[in-house]
């Protein structure tokens, strides 16, 4: 019983933080995509929609004008390959182009 409490316990951790290490990773373009079993290899356009924050006609008005995160048809449903989102936001990606002084961040003496 304490074993499946602690299981349930870590799946939820982890499905908690691999969004967050993720984000990270794809903002600070150290993305390497490693498919753990059981994971989805595509995401629904809900679930695109939520990542990226954006309705769900805009997806479909990008897939009209062949802009935004690779998909695949494979009948009715549209799916995103996790790779083609994780492409999609490497390149949309802003990096900034100076560094900025912190106060007090300087050497000190």
């Amino acid at each position: 019983m304490a074993y499946d409490n602690l299981t349930e316990s870590l799946a939820a951790l982890v499905r908690e933080l691999v969004p967050i290490v993720l984000a990270e990773a794809v903002r600070d373009g150290q993305v390497q995509v490693v498919h753990f079993p059981g994971e989805r290899l595509a995401l629904t356009t809900k679930e695109v929609s939520a990542l990226l924050g954006v309705p769900v006609a805009t997806l479909g008005d990008w897939r009209k004008k062949g802009i935004g995160p690779s998909w695949a048809k494979p009948g009715k449903t549209v799916f995103y390959p996790r790779a083609g989102v994780e492409e999609y936001l490497r390149s949309i990606t802003v990096l900034p182009r100076r560094k900025v002084a912190v106060p007090g961040a300087g050497s000190r003496q």
